[in-house]
């Protein structure tokens, strides 16, 4: 029995380094060097676990993918599972056309997946396409890429992915980042620039958390949309248009350490959200620095409040059950409360509003305004 026992572990093992063996790595080159000069006839090529190596220069060969409600134009279609795609870095090599490619009424992607693959993608330039990556179910992990010119960057509906060291560069009415129904998404040290909307949620896209992130000249940075949660740490919003960060229909957000500057509004908050922070900035709004209505909750501790102009927090629309929101430990840039009333709007100005802003005791100057840990944060929570 023990010796049976041993052959069914030895036949396992055999069959693990079997499996690690056989992972292949094929390569790619434009000048004929490598495996393939295209990237499709490497996916065909390749099985599970192997990986795609794409060497310098601008790979723009279009074919069909085909899912269950459409056929599509891309790049690299992705047909199996468990693929890693790695260029030789995001200057180097380039998936798009040299020109910005989105026929009227059509959707061309340049790296598609409609079979819920795990996948990997670093060291790559994606540009020119209507959308960028378009990935349906499974996992995702995309790594020092640029994105250039785009519709939409990344929209996926994954069950677990991150995201890191990437710059999006937003042009007109595009989106960088777009989870549908995802849940758990790390993005962390990316930036998103340019004018468009940096990161808007689909529907129930859960567990999106930011973290050492840059948002700058967005129209809206910022959009956790109908029942998505996420934290977002050590991030900064600067120069929005309309919005740094809006929470809207019944989402919820934590908060530590982020910084907004500018924008009509800073924070925005609506639809029953709930919003946690300590160690928020939120400056130089022009209408009001934070936005909150139709009973949702508010609260943010340890801060600063500081509007160029308009109002520091206005309350809008509360019509249910009385809400406290818990502003309380805040620096607003005076101690005056006569100061600090006028910069708010809440039940006390209008008794319609069944709302009313707690930002007792104040903070007589600066708050530190350092990272305070998870743990500290979540249990505001319980």
């Amino acid at each position: 029995m023990k010796f049976a026992h041993t052959i069914a572990i030895a036949t396992f093992l055999a069959g693990c380094v079997a499996q690690v063996a056989w992972a292949r790595t094929w390569r790619v080159e434009l000048n004929g060097s490598g495996d393939f000069r295209d990237i499709q006839p490497a996916v065909e090529a390749a099985s599970s676990g192997d990986t795609i190596r794409i060497g310098p220069g601008r790979f723009q060969q279009l074919h069909q993918i085909v899912a269950p409600a459409w056929t599509e134009e891309t790049i690299v279609a992705v047909t199996k599972d468990n693929l890693t795609f790695i260029g030789a870095g995001a200057e180097q090599t380039i998936l798009g056309m040299t020109s910005y490619y989105a026929p009227e009424g059509r959707f061309p992607k340049v790296i598609c997946s409609v079979d819920s693959h795990v996948g990997a993608i670093s060291g790559l330039t994606i540009e020119n396409m209507k959308t960028g990556i378009y990935w349906w179910q499974g996992t995702l992990d995309v790594h020092d890429c640029v994105f250039r010119h785009f519709g939409a960057g990344i929209v996926c509906w994954i069950d677990g992915g991150s995201i890191r060291d990437c710059q999006f560069e937003i042009s007109n009415d595009g989106k960088a980042l777009t989870p549908e129904l995802t849940n758990t998404l790390i993005v962390d040290s990316c930036s998103f620039l340019g004018y468009g909307q940096g990161f808007t949620s689909g529907a129930s896209a859960h567990n999106i958390n930011f973290s050492n992130c840059e948002f700058r000249d967005n129209r809206t940075a910022m959009v956790y949309d109908r029942w998505s949660t996420g934290t977002i740490e050590n991030t900064t919003i600067v120069n929005s248009i309309f919005a740094g960060l809006m929470v809207t229909y019944n989402s919820q957000v934590n908060m530590v350490g982020v910084r907004i500057n500018g924008g009509q509004y800073g924070l925005f908050v609506s639809g029953g959200s709930v919003v946690t922070g300590e160690n928020v900035i939120l400056e130089g709004t022009t209408g009001e620095s934070l936005y909150t209505s139709s009973e949702s909750h508010v609260t943010i501790n340890n801060s600063h409040i500081l509007p160029a102009s308009g109002l520091g927090v206005g309350s809008h629309g509360y019509f249910g059950a009385p809400v406290l929101l818990d502003l309380s430990g805040n620096y607003w840039g005076t101690t005056s409360t006569d100061l600090i009333d006028s910069m708010i709007t809440d039940g006390v100005d209008d008794p319609l509003v069944h709302c009313t802003v707690q930002y007792l005791p104040i903070a007589n100057g600066p708050v530190p305004t350092e990272s305070t840990s998870w743990g500290d944060l979540k249990a505001l929570f319980r």
